[in-house]
């Protein structure tokens, strides 16, 4: 079974949310990149082993900003870019009928031991194509999708710590499945922080780990 991983490290503090760059790293088995949520980074970097099915962008970033801060209420905090977030899958084995499915987790989110207790990473999911070389923010990469991949819902909620969830996937059509790009497109990015949670003086962070396998 390959498996291809890319890791989203998500960042917090008291008056901000912040998100770093990508750490790319491998096994011997599959294709894996890692996207450091963090400040200032809004790109794309593929998996560092391409091979026949392969995460082939991932986004580097979520930026939530620096001016948010800890509030006696829940609060939510909207990803500061605006701008949509593509995991494009290439699947180009020599078969017609190998599956694959999409999955996503968040880890829990702490401050050395202190946990963000309750925190959510939530958006709006739908189903993309790709052309090209360039990385999906550049104009005209992102198409309308094609191919037999289902998105399986509308809107996803990560909950830390919780099982990863199956958020896009191809067990084909008549027997075949696409061979080529299939993207997950993400919108309405957005960190959900109960009342309470979040210490004042501290930095959270924790990892989306999203993994590509060839099995449903």
């Amino acid at each position: 079974m390959k498996k291809v991983l890319a890791s989203v490290l998500v960042s917090a503090t008291v008056l901000g949310f912040g998100l770093s760059g990508v750490t790319a790293f491998a096994d011997d088995t599959g294709d894996d990149a890692q996207t450091d949520i963090g400040i200032g980074f809004t790109d794309y970097s593929p998996g560092t082993r391409p091979g026949d099915l392969e995460i082939k962008w991932a986004p580097k970033t979520f930026d939530f900003g620096l001016t948010n801060e800890v509030a006696n209420s829940a609060e939510v905090y909207s990803e500061d870019t605006g701008k949509n977030k593509y995991i494009v899958v290439n699947d180009v084995r020599d078969k017609t009928d190998g599956v694959w499915k999409l999955t996503a987790g968040l880890s829990k989110l702490q401050s050395g031991s202190i946990e963000l207790v309750g925190a959510e990473l939530k958006f709006d999911a739908g189903k993309k194509g790709y052309q090209g070389t360039a990385t999906p923010e550049v104009p005209g990469s992102i198409i309308d999708g094609t191919g037999t991949a289902v998105v399986n819902d509308a809107q996803y909620t990560l909950a830390q710590g919780a099982t990863a969830i199956d958020v896009m996937h191809d067990e084909g059509a008549a027997g075949k499945t696409h061979q080529g790009f299939s993207v997950l497109e993400m919108e309405n990015i957005e960190l959900s922080v109960p009342k309470g949670s979040a210490a004042s003086g501290r930095q959270y962070s924790g990892k989306i780990n999203w993994t590509l396998e060839d099995t449903i």
